[in-house]
């Protein structure tokens, strides 16, 4: 072999090795984000405004009536020991009551720059005509709620909006990508005091974890929505939608048994997985499903997961945006969270054991994925 020809091949091969391993910037993340609370301390708050590695950014972009989320030990993790979670606190307007419309109930004591009572000292009527004292009210029912468990907090606007990144975002996709967003939730009340309501037509839930951009944004929210028949009891279920393209924005239950007249049921103080798999695309070329426990619940088809650019992208993680919407009410609780993760690749979602009940007796050693990669 001549030299020539011998020059000619090394450079060959020196050319396609920098195209493929170079800089990283033509060879997507296989994870794209994960975060699992292990290598930090209970007590230490969430990281932020860091140069690389995950960012928790709230309060400063985000909410300030919630402090800043923090790891945590004192329950038994879903994997290892750690996770991590946020105290919601509850805001103006407590009152001890029950089974009453708070606008009706003369027992009720409001601080004289809240809302509600600048409501009833300044106005008489809401926007459909009706009294803002009769149940009938829309202003009533839509902004206040129905009062029905007592020392229940009113008007908090309650909101977290946490938004959470590392350097792999934005995420640039194509018409027709997939990824699989997963994490653990366990939801522990105070005293007992539901965060969400039951009820028939009853609206009242978060929008939970979501995938967001201004072409793209995806939610996996919990609570009681109106489709759905009441939840049980201290219970709330769950459920997959799309905000950017699609007219409804909600998806629903329809698989294994559970729909909107069957949700599927879960308890407070209590971990559940949750798996989400987007196929991002307009035209009604996109796809949606849900796994709660391994048990998938939804698979929603030719539906439109991005808006009319046909552009999707992923600027961030957003968590825990418009609490119990729309009466923005919750008590104070606590938010729990471990081993968030974004994929393209189904294989660290069946790894990461997301596919299982997390309070089973499984002593798995937990997943540390080995893949992640910076574009």
């Amino acid at each position: 072999m001549n030299s020539q020809y011998k020059i000619f091949i090394i450079f060959t091969i020196t050319l396609t090795a920098l195209t493929i391993f170079g800089s990283g910037k033509n060879v997507p993340a296989e994870i794209y984000f994960y975060f699992d609370a292990e290598n930090n301390t209970a007590g230490d708050v969430l990281p932020h405004h860091q140069s690389s590695g995950p960012n928790f950014c709230q309060p400063e972009c985000g909410s300030s009536n919630t402090d800043r989320g923090y790891i945590a030990n004192s329950v038994k993790a879903p994997q290892g020991n750690n996770y991590f979670e946020w105290y919601l606190k509850a805001y103006e307007g407590a009152h001890s009551g029950a089974d009453s419309n708070i606008l009706n109930d003369p027992t009720a004591s409001w601080p004289d720059n809240s809302l509600l009572n600048m409501l009833i000292s300044n106005q008489t009527t809401g926007v459909d005509g009706n009294s803002i004292l009769s149940n009938t009210s829309s202003t009533v029912s839509g902004l206040i709620g129905t009062w029905h468990d007592g020392d229940r907090y009113r008007i908090n606007w309650g909101d977290s909006y946490n938004q959470v990144k590392n350097e792999n975002f934005p995420i640039d996709l194509n018409p027709g990508d997939k990824l699989y967003l997963a994490y653990y939730m366990r939801f522990d009340r105070i005293n007992e005091k539901d965060i969400w309501y039951e009820g028939t037509a009853t609206q009242s839930a978060d929008k939970g974890v979501e995938l967001y951009s201004p072409t793209t944004r995806i939610v996996t929210s919990r609570g009681q929505w109106d489709n759905y028949i009441p939840n049980a009891d201290h219970h709330y279920t769950v459920w997959g939608g799309s905000m950017k393209g699609n007219p409804s924005y909600t998806f629903y239950q329809n698989l294994n048994g559970y729909g909107l007249n069957n949700p599927i049921q879960l308890q407070y103080e209590m971990w559940y997985s949750v798996v989400a798999e987007i196929e991002f695309n307009y035209n009604n070329l996109g796809s949606f499903a849900l796994w709660i426990n391994g048990i998938q619940i939804e698979q929603t088809n030719n539906v439109n997961t991005t808006d009319e650019t046909c552009n999707p992208y992923i600027e961030r993680i957003q968590i825990d945006g418009t609490i119990a919407q729309p009466a923005y009410d919750a008590p104070a609780h606590y938010r729990k969270y471990d081993a968030l993760i974004l994929t393209d690749n189904w294989q660290d979602i069946i790894s990461g054991g997301y596919l299982k009940d997390p309070e089973s007796d499984d002593t798995t050693a937990p997943y540390a994925p080995g893949n992640l990669k910076a574009e």
